[in-house]
């Protein structure tokens, strides 16, 4: 008796660190507003259909988990909006840089869950994001839509901003 309690004892957290790493895999960074209009915050929206709690990630501009080389400090995602799930969303003040910058999203032990690079301005109240949501490129979209499904992209032969994902 006691070799099989063993047995399914390493198969039970086997299943357990399976399925973490499974959901993480499937938290993408959705939509983003880099450049609000004023009195207006930034905001990135995660795609998180298996409601993963995200207190612990943390959100950054860089790449580079140890050492803080982007142009200002990690954000604690302790605060994130978790009402409009499957879009939880993260609000903040200056943060990410008009003109271009990495939005990497970071887990509690350093590991990048998912990460895009805008290279330009999209523009006041614009956001980017995924079409579709969760899996597809990063366009620029034909409306912000922080906490619910993205909007279709916006029609013009320039609507992809530069990525990489």
């Amino acid at each position: 008796m006691p070799k099989a309690f063993g047995f399914f004892l390493i198969v039970f957290i086997f299943l357990l660190v399976t399925k973490s790493s499974y959901a993480d895999s499937d938290i993408k960074i959705n939509e983003i507003s880099p450049h609000p209009s004023s009195g207006n915050k930034e905001w990135v929206e995660f795609y998180n259909p298996e409601s993963v709690d995200l207190s612990s990630y943390v959100l950054d501009d860089d790449t580079n988990f140890v050492d803080d080389t982007g142009s200002t400090a990690k954000k604690s995602l302790s605060a994130y909006d978790n009402s409009t799930y499957p879009y939880p969303t993260f609000e903040f003040g200056s943060f990410l840089n008009n003109g271009g910058d990495y939005v990497v999203l970071f887990s509690q032990d350093g590991a990048i869950i998912d990460q895009y690079q805008y290279s330009e301005d999209p523009g006041a109240d614009v956001s980017i994001g995924r079409s579709p949501d969760g899996f597809g490129d990063f366009t620029i979209l034909s409306s912000q839509t922080k906490g619910f499904q993205n909007s279709n992209p916006q029609p013009s032969p320039s609507s992809s901003p530069s990525s990489s994902t």
